[in-house]
């Protein structure tokens, strides 16, 4: 005799409506809206700190590699700032 398929004992037993998809979706982009302040004001002073550093560190004329330390201390400053901020 043939096993008859029940609703319960299917894959689909926790079938959600699209409806349901769709409403989460539209509160997942209303909190995703806001912006995250706490980051971007760490950001902010780790950027403020490195160009302070700038500042303070010996300059050459025309060096590339003073560029580069001045890049890379903004970006750190910048990254280091907002991990902690956030």
């Amino acid at each position: 005799m043939a096993k008859i398929m029940r609703p319960e004992n299917t894959i689909y037993r926790n079938f959600k409506s699209y409806n349901h998809f769709k409403s989460m979706s539209s509160n997942d982009s209303k909190k995703s809206q806001s912006l995250p302040i706490k980051p971007l004001l760490g950001a902010a002073i780790g950027v403020g700190g490195a160009i302070l550093a700038t500042k303070k560190l010996p300059k050459k004329p025309d060096s590339t590699l003073h560029e580069v330390r001045d890049m890379l201390l903004m970006a750190g400053g910048a990254n280091i700032g907002g991990v902690l901020g956030g």
